[in-house]
Formats: C-alpha cells, structure tokens, sequence
C-alpha cells in the first residue's frame, strides 16, 4: 500500500466523522431556524388577534360616536322646533298682542273717564 493512492484507516474515520458532524450541524441548524420560524409565527399571529380586536373595538367606539351624534343633533332639532318659532310667526303674535294691549287700554282709558265724569259731577 502506497501513501499517496489509498487513504488509510485513520483517515476514512476523520472524514466520516466530518461528514457526520456536517451533517449533525446542518440538521440542528434546520431544526433551530425551523423553531425560530415557529416562534416568529406564532408571535405574528398573536400581534393579529391582538391588533384585530383592538380593530374591531375601535370600529364599534367609531360607529358609537357616529350614533351618539346623530341622536343628539335630532335632540337639538328637536329641541329648536319646540323651543323657537319663526320670524313671521313672531310678528303675527306681535301684532296679536299689539291689538290686545290696545284694546285693554282703551276700556282703561273708558273707565278712567267714568270715573273723572263721576268725580265731576259730585263735585
């Protein structure tokens, strides 16, 4: 057996044991990222429940304060057409009440000169 042409013993075991611990390091990096990836998604997929529900909160508060608006400027509507009249409206009562205040003062005014003519005349 020549040194150059065959390899001895010694040295099939040093390759396979290479070749073994190559292999050894290669499935336990594959193992190790694999549980890596797991856990980056499993992480991923908690941040997405977590954020679709903070979502969905915030669309059912949105459409609360959309409502809660709207109720309260029917309130308000409401509110001024009870509470307040129109301009026209106004003047037609202002008028009303003008003639009445008119009238009242006439039979104060009828009165009072009865009650001068009976002053007058026992006098």
């Amino acid at each position: 057996m020549g040194k150059g042409t065959i390899m001895a013993l010694s040295e099939y075991i040093a390759l396979a044991g290479l070749t073994l611990n190559i292999l050894v390091a290669v499935v336990g990096l594959t193992w190790f990222v694999s549980k890596i990836r797991e856990t980056v998604r499993d992480e991923i997929a908690t941040h997405r429940e977590k954020f679709d529900g903070e979502l969905h909160s915030l669309r059912l508060n949105t459409g609360e304060i959309a409502a809660a608006l709207r109720q309260k400027i029917t309130e308000v509507e409401l509110f001024n057409r009870d509470t307040f009249m129109r301009r026209d409206s106004f003047y037609e009562a202002m008028k009303g009440y003008g003639a009445d205040i008119r009238d009242q003062f006439g039979k104060v005014e009828q009165r009072l000169e009865r009650m001068e003519s009976k002053i007058d005349s026992k006098a």
